[in-house]
């Protein structure tokens, strides 16, 4: 994707903070920690709700454009990201995913089906 640019720094703890920017469309996106670029305008994070940890699937620069939430019963870490290895999308409706799951921190690997992940034509084609 030629309009988009990646910005990471390292913390030196296992965290890298990311700030993507749409160079043709002047955007700029929020900050997030150990993000995992799925290509195209999405990206997968680790969040944590209710006491929870969930793999989101979003638009780098907007919720509203692609959302979805994952529950896998992540381990627990000082660097909850840390929980997920890895995230790549395997086609338009699915993703895999690496993980540790649980007390024991087993390691899991998984092919999941996701809504239809967009392409974004004017921004780099992911799908489609």
């Amino acid at each position: 994707n030629e309009n988009l640019v990646e910005a990471a720094i390292g913390v030196g703890t296992g965290t890298r903070f990311y700030q993507y920017f749409d160079t043709k469309k002047n955007l700029e996106s929020a900050v997030f920690d150990n993000a995992h670029f799925l290509g195209g305008r999405l990206i997968a994070i680790v969040l944590r709700q209710d006491e929870e940890l969930v793999l989101v699937l979003r638009d780098i620069f907007s919720i509203e454009e692609y959302f979805y939430e994952i529950k896998r019963g992540f381990s627990e870490f000082a660097v909850y990201s840390n929980a997920v290895i890895s995230v790549t999308a395997a086609d338009a409706t699915h993703i895999e995913i690496r993980y540790y799951k649980g007390i024991d921190a087993e390691e899991i690997s998984e092919l999941i089906r996701v809504p239809a992940m967009p392409s974004y034509e004017t921004t780099g084609v992911l799908f489609g």
